[in-house]
C-alpha cells in the first residue's frame, strides 16, 4: 500500500477474493479525504496581526480556535470506550452459483447443495458484513424469457432454488448482489423472488 494509506489497513482487511483494483480504485478517493482530516487535526491556530497604530503593541496576538463540540457521555457511551484496535471486516465474494433448477433438477449438486459452501465457511464467518453475487435469481419455477424457442442446451439461464438461501445464510453471507448477466434470466419474477 502506497504511504499514507496504512489507515486502510487498520479498517479494511479482505480475504483475497476481491481485486485489488477495485480497492485501489477506493482508496485512490478515499485517501485525500483522509489526508485533508489529518491536516485539519494539526493544524496550528492562526496568527493575526493587530493593523499598525501609533499607540498599538506591535507582538503578534493569538487567537483561540473554536473548541469542536464532544458528544455527550452516557452510560452507554461509558461502558465500552472505542479501542484503537476495534474493526469493521468486509469480505466480498465474486460469483456464486450453487446450482441450477433449469431446465430441471437433474444439475443440482449432491445433497442437495448442503455441502457446498463447508469449506470457504470458516473465512466467510470471519467477516462482519459479508457480500456475494448472485449469479441467477432465487425462484422456484416458471420459464426464462430469454431462452423462449431456443433449443435446450443451447441457452444458460440460472434459476436457483429459494431454499438454497438458507446455504447462504448459514454460510455468512449478510448482503447477496444481483446485478449480473444473469439478473433477468427468469425476468421481473425472479429478481422480487430473490429478495
Amino acid at each position: 500500500m502506497p504511504e499514507g494509506m496504512g489507515w486502510a489497513r487498520a479498517l479494511i482487511r479482505t480475504h483475497s477474493w476481491i481485486g485489488w483494483g477495485a480497492f485501489w480504485i477506493i482508496l485512490s478517493a478515499v485517501d485525500p479525504c483522509a489526508a485533508m482530516i489529518q491536516g485539519s487535526q494539526q493544524r496550528q491556530p492562526p496568527v493575526v496581526q493587530s493593523s499598525p497604530t501609533p499607540a498599538a503593541n506591535t507582538t503578534p496576538m493569538q487567537i483561540s480556535p473554536t473548541p469542536i463540540p464532544q458528544p455527550s457521555t452516557n452510560a452507554d457511551n461509558a461502558a465500552r470506550a472505542p479501542s484503537p484496535y476495534d474493526e469493521i471486516v468486509v469480505t466480498a465474494v465474486g460469483d456464486v452459483m450453487l446450482g441450477t433448477a433449469f431446465p430441471d433438477e437433474s444439475t443440482l449438486p449432491p445433497n442437495d447443495g448442503a455441502n457446498l459452501l463447508t469449506e470457504v465457511t470458516p473465512f466467510l464467518k470471519r467477516g462482519d458484513v459479508v457480500y456475494g453475487n448472485l449469479e441467477g435469481p432465487m425462484i422456484d419455477g416458471g420459464d426464462s424469457p430469454k431462452c423462449r424457442g431456443k433449443k435446450i442446451g443451447t441457452c444458460f439461464a440460472f434459476r436457483v432454488p429459494t431454499r438454497y438461501g438458507k446455504y447462504l445464510k448459514d454460510a455468512g453471507f449478510t448482503a447477496m448482489g444481483l446485478a449480473n448477466n444473469h439478473a433477468m434470466d427468469f425476468g421481473l419474477e425472479g429478481r422480487a423472488s430473490s429478495r
